[in-house]
Parts: structure tokens; C-alpha cells; sequence
């Protein structure tokens, strides 16, 4: 919900710099730029994800063939089931069991390493996409560069960054004039 109310909070400034009546106004140069497509696009966005698709090729053979043998072994001890004796049976129950949670953890394992793997891939792109947009901003004079699907802003020349200001005023450095007001205590009083 915040970052909609910043989106449309951002959308509605650029709009009203660009609809101003002013001569400044007319000079506004706003950038768009869809991040995402950029992403699956490119060049270096294609490689990452051929690279994806074939370690996550290899990750699935892999657990195919585990999960070929836990089910082997699994139609084995059901096959035996009747001429097995107690100990023998309960043995190979227990082999199973193991296996089989050595599977799940296997499985878990692959999907948190391939969930790395892929956000390490993308934020690789996304760095070189945020860095392109940068040199664009600053070559073509842009005063603010959105990104398309969520309104963020991707460029903003460093005369408009008014964050030491924040960071003094959160600190208690009031930058303004007059006092900053009193903290209020926990209780309310």
C-alpha cells in the first residue's frame, strides 16, 4: 500500500511539473523505463536465464533420479512385504523413512539454491540496467526517469537528493528554523 501511495504520489508530481503553466515546466524532461523488460530483453538477460534453465535442467535430473530410488525401494518393500520377516521388513521400512527425508531435504536444498541462484542472476542484470539508466539520465539531461511498472524512481539528479536533510532531521539536527517539537513520552503524556 505505501509504495502505490509513493507510486501515485510520484506520478502525480511528474504530472503536474509537466502540465504546469510555467516556462520551467516545459523544460521537465521524464524518463520511462520497464526494468522488467529490460531484464528478460537483453542480451546478458537471455545468457542468465539459458544459464538458469540449464542449471535447473541439472538440479532436476538429479532429484529424478533420487526420487527413482526411493520409489524402487519403496515398491521393493512392498513387493517383500508378505515374505519378509519382522526384523528384515522393519530394516528396510527404516532405510526408506531415511531416504526418503534425505530426499525432502535434498529437494529443499535445490530450491533454496536455485532461489539464489536466480536473484544473484537477476540482480547482476538489474545493477547493469540501474547503472545504464543513470549514464542515459545524466547524457540526455533527464530530470527524473520512473520505472514503469511500479513508479519508482530510477534516476533523479543529486541536486533534488534532500536525504542528508531527512537523516540530519531524523537525528534530531532540525534543519529548518524554529524548534523541533517535543517527543512525545511512550505512555502518551
Amino acid at each position: 500500500m505505501k509504495k502505490r501511495t509513493v507510486g501515485i504520489a510520484a506520478w502525480m508530481a511528474a504530472g503536474l511539473l509537466l502540465l504546469g503553466a510555467e516556462p520551467a515546466a516545459a523544460e521537465f524532461k521524464l524518463g520511462i523505463v520497464d526494468v522488467q523488460r529490460a531484464l528478460l530483453t537483453s542480451d546478458e538477460g537471455k545468457k542468465a536465464k539459458e544459464s538458469f534453465q540449464s542449471l535447473l535442467e541439472a538440479k532436476r535430473k538429479t532429484l529424478d533420479e533420487r526420487k527413482a530410488g526411493v520409489d524402487k525401494l519403496r515398491k521393493e518393500i512392498e513387493g517383500q512385504a508378505r515374505i519378509l520377516k519382522e526384523d528384515a521388513r522393519k530394516q528396510k521400512e527404516e532405510r526408506l523413512e531415511k531416504e526418503i527425508r534425505e530426499f525432502e531435504r535434498l529437494v529443499k536444498d535445490t530450491q533454496d539454491e536455485l532461489r539464489k541462484k536466480e536473484i544473484e542472476l537477476q540482480n547482476k542484470i538489474v545493477r547493469e540496467i540501474l547503472a545504464a539508466v543513470s549514464q542515459i539520465g545524466e547524457e540526455e539531461k533527464f530530470d527524473l526517469v520512473l520505472e514503469l511498472n511500479e513508479a519508482r524512481i530510477l534516476y533523479a539528479p543529486t541536486k533534488t537528493d534532500i536525504t542528508a536533510k531527512v537523516i540530519d532531521r531524523i537525528n534530531g539536527k532540525k534543519a529548518s528554523s524554529g524548534p523541533a517539537p517535543a517527543p512525545k513520552s511512550p505512555e502518551g503524556k
